[in-house]
């Protein structure tokens, strides 16, 4: 009788599902630069190495060799903090992602003063008349 271990096919499942985020983050980050580009001045080239090297240090820390090899591996274990907590971060940061979203045009809306001010009585008045209650 033939057994079949599936816990491979469940780990290559997991990857995609944790690479998923991280394949994202690149796609709108080089759709923002694209549509940057062709709207207002160029985006620096540099930027987009380091948000690409940024989203690759994190993936690297949950999919993959450094991500099988930290459970058995207190150096492998830590090599993954230090990519996912600090060498990443830093990377995507110095890529400048939010300045980025503020050279869009769907964030000017938030430039708009009515609609801020509807905003914020809106939840004020939600929060004032129970819509949205903390009960301790």
């Amino acid at each position: 009788m033939h057994t079949h271990n599936h816990s491979n096919e469940i780990s290559y499942l997991a990857q995609i599902i944790l690479a998923t985020p991280f394949v994202l983050a690149l796609i709108f980050y080089l759709i923002a630069v694209t549509v940057s580009n062709r709207k207002k001045k160029q985006w620096p080239f540099y930027r987009v190495i380091l948000w690409i090297i940024g989203v690759v240090c994190a993936s690297l820390a949950v999919i993959g060799p450094i991500a099988d090899r930290s459970h058995e591996d207190f150096s492998a274990h830590m090599v993954g903090h230090l990519l996912l907590g600090m060498l990443a971060p830093l990377l995507m940061a110095l890529a400048a992602p939010m300045t980025l979203v503020l050279r869009s045009r769907a964030v000017n809306i938030l430039h708009n003063s009515i609609f801020t001010s509807i905003l914020n009585v809106g939840v004020m008045v939600a929060l004032h008349n129970g819509t949205i209650r903390y009960d301790a």
